[in-house]
C-alpha cells in the first residue's frame, strides 16, 4: 500500500495500544482499591466465552473482564488476601433475605419478595447473595454472621439516601 495508509495502519495501532493501556491501568487502580479496603473481593464466576457468543459480545470482550479477574486474584494472592469466586446462578431470582426463589425477567430491575417482604435493588439483591456464598453460608446463617458486615458496593444508594 501506499504510504499514507500504512501511516493510517501505524496511528490505529498506537490509538488501540493507547485504549489497551488505559483499560489495565483502570484494572490495577481498581484492583488496588478493593483490596486496600477488603480481606475478601467475592465475584461471580463469569462464563467469558458464552458471554462473547451473546449479543453483549462487543461490550464483554471490550471491557476485560477476563482481564481484570486475572490481576484482581494475583494481587490478593500477592497481598495474602482473598479473591473468591462465586457462582451467579439464581443470585438476583433468590431473596437475600429468606432464601426463596423469586422469579422476575431481567427488565426488571427490583426485587420484591412475596415470601417476606424484602424490597431492594435486584444488583444489591445479588451482591447479597453473592457476600452470603463466598462466606459459605445459608441465607439464614449468613444472617446472624454477616449481619453488620458491608458489601463494599458504595455505588448503591437505597430510595431513602442511606448505603
Amino acid at each position: 500500500g501506499s504510504n499514507n495508509r500504512l501511516k493510517a495502519i501505524k496511528q490505529l495501532g498506537k490509538q488501540h495500544k493507547q485504549v489497551a493501556d488505559k483499560r489495565k491501568d483502570f484494572h490495577f487502580k481498581t484492583a488496588n482499591y478493593l483490596l486496600s479496603k477488603y480481606d475478601v473481593v467475592a465475584h461471580e464466576t463469569l462464563n467469558i466465552k458464552g458471554l462473547a457468543k451473546s449479543r453483549l459480545a462487543k461490550s464483554v470482550l471490550d471491557a476485560g473482564w477476563a482481564s481484570f479477574l486475572t490481576i484482581l486474584t494475583s494481587k490478593a494472592e500477592n497481598a495474602g488476601l482473598l479473591a473468591v469466586p462465586v457462582s451467579a446462578q439464581n443470585t438476583s431470582q433468590n431473596c437475600s433475605n429468606c432464601g426463596k426463589k423469586v422469579p422476575k425477567k431481567l427488565h426488571v430491575r427490583w426485587h420484591d419478595c412475596p415470601y417476606c417482604g424484602c424490597s431492594l435493588d435486584r444488583d444489591h439483591n445479588a451482591a447479597i447473595n453473592i457476600r452470603n456464598r463466598a462466606a459459605g453460608q445459608s441465607v439464614l446463617k449468613a444472617q446472624r454472621l454477616l449481619r453488620d458486615a458491608r458489601i463494599g458496593w458504595e455505588a448503591y444508594a437505597e430510595p431513602n439516601g442511606s448505603a
